[in-house]
């Protein structure tokens, strides 16, 4: 009798033992399984946002400044390489145009690489753009790694970058 007590106390150990390991494993896969739906709520790479940054872009690529320009709002603040002063769409749009004005072309090189940013309650604030401009001048090719940042505050329109 002792030793059929001892093996069923062995084996309700090991039942036990299978049932916690059977658990922790059936936990962390819905664990990750949540994780990644979260993650993909926070970065999402289409919506109307992105459409917009996508046509502001290709405006850009365009030398269609005029339509670049409707893409922002008349109070849009444009930071380029510092956080101390901000430039109006018009300041941005003249300065863009004269550090291109000498370049033969200029393009943004595949892959172009869009995410849209959610705050914690879900809600769209903005989009992330990164890509390698590539500007040509002469004989010259310069390919500089870009990252935009456009902040959204109201609808579709681009507030600040």
């Amino acid at each position: 009798m002792k030793i059929t007590s001892k093996i069923n106390r062995t084996n309700n150990a090991v039942s036990l033992t299978i049932v916690i390991v059977l658990s922790l494993l059936i936990n962390s896969c819905s664990i990750q399984q949540i994780g990644s739906i979260q993650q993909e709520k926070r970065l999402a790479r289409s919506s109307a946002q992105i459409d917009e940054v996508k046509s502001l872009i290709q405006d850009f690529q365009e030398r269609n400044w005029t339509s670049w320009a409707t893409h922002y709002t008349t109070q849009a603040a444009i930071y380029h390489n510092t956080w101390d002063a901000s430039s109006s769409v018009n300041e941005t749009k003249k300065s863009l145009q004269a550090m291109l004005s000498t370049a033969k072309s200029y393009l943004f090189k595949k892959p172009l690489i869009f995410e849209n940013a959610r705050d914690d309650s879900g809600k769209i604030t903005g989009v992330h753009f990164w890509a390698v401009l590539s500007i040509k001048r002469d004989n010259n090719t310069i390919d500089l790694p870009m990252h935009l940042s456009f902040h959204i505050k109201k609808g579709l329109s681009l507030i600040h970058i």
